[in-house]
């Protein structure tokens, strides 16, 4: 979770996690472009 300064600045949030799909996804923004990862897991 972001913590005060991070929601006062409107920072983007670059990692979800899913437990109930089983994966995390990866959001990286370079040279103005987005691009998304997502990574499955197991237990």
């Amino acid at each position: 979770p972001f913590n005060e300064d991070e929601l006062r600045s409107n920072a983007p949030q670059v990692i979800t996690c899913n437990e109930y799909q089983r994966e995390v996804a990866v959001s990286q923004n370079i040279a103005g472009k987005q691009f998304d990862r997502v990574f499955t897991f197991d237990k």
